[in-house]
Formats: structure tokens, sequence, C-alpha cells
């Protein structure tokens, strides 16, 4: 579709027609990424067409378990799973200090305690407590960190403590 400026498809589900490309990609071949936990269709479709792999909001340990779900699925349909880049989204709810904590806590609270999924993908806490998350999901395989700062007002200060005191020690 991209190899011409307008472009005219027509399949099962979609009609294009005249659609333009502008501006065209700069690679020859666009990297396909699937987000999503789902075992039986969201990671088998991974698992057989796509380039990169993004979760929302799961737990390290819960992480961890989908991508073995992934690999199994690789297994199966004959893919080297280590072409698939791994992330995982994580909300961040974590304070520069004990007081910012606090108000971390009482938005997350505010946000997501109605959540009846059981997500706890979160960088809560202090930056001490946000750093062993990120660590565990670094032990779990996640290759990156999708960090999903909410609407505003942002809390200017943690997300400075988590660049000084968090991103070093996560690589």
């Amino acid at each position: 579709m991209f190899d011409e400026p307008f472009a005219d498809f027509s399949g099962a589900h979609y009609t294009l027609r005249h659609a333009p490309n502008n501006p065209r990609p700069v690679q020859a071949r666009l990297p396909l990424w699937i987000g999503g936990a789902g075992e039986k269709r969201t990671l088998r479709t991974v698992a057989r067409f796509a380039d990169g792999w993004n979760a929302p909001y799961l737990a390290p340990a819960e992480w961890r378990r989908k991508n073995e779900v992934l690999e199994r699925w690789c297994a199966e349909v004959g893919r080297d799973g280590s072409k698939i880049a791994r992330t995982i989204n994580v909300g961040f709810y974590m304070g520069a200090d004990a007081k910012g904590a606090v108000r971390g806590e009482e938005r997350y609270q505010r946000e997501w305690a109605a959540d009846s999924r059981g997500l706890t993908g979160f960088l809560r806490g202090t930056p001490s407590q946000a750093a062993e998350t990120v660590t565990a999901f670094r032990d779990a395989g996640a290759e990156r960190l999708n960090i999903a700062v909410r609407g505003g007002p942002y809390d200017w200060d943690a997300l400075e403590a988590f660049a000084e005191h968090v991103m070093p020690g996560a690589s």
C-alpha cells in the first residue's frame, strides 16, 4: 500500500479508494506491533505476524506468564520468538519522596481502584519501590517499559526522580 502516492484496496472487511500515502515511511517495510494479552487469538497472531508485542498494565509475573504463552505459540507456528520485541505499558503513580508517593497512591486509587480486571502493572510508591518494579519487568524479559503518564496535573518532581534514580539502574 505504501508503494504508491494513493492506494486502492478492496478486501473482505475494508475498502479504500484513492487513499493518500503521505508522508511515505522511511523504512521499506513498516514493523508490525500488536498490543494485548489475549492468549488464544492475540498472542497467536503476534507469533505469526508481529515484529513487536506490547501488553498493558500486567504485573511482572503475569507478563512473564503471557510471554511464555507467546513462546509456545512461536514454537507451534515455527517462528523464532527472539525476532519479536517485547514491551509492557506501565502506569506512572510514583512520588519523588514519601509525601509524593502518598499523592501518587491517592491518584492511583481514584483512577484505578474501581477497575475489576486486577491490573497491577504500575510504577507506585517511592523511586526505590518503582526501581524494584522496573527490575522485575527486566528480569521477566521485558525489553522496554512504555510509561503511561495520564492526564495532568503532572508530578514533575516524581518524573525527575524517576529519570535520576530509577532509569540509571534499569539498564
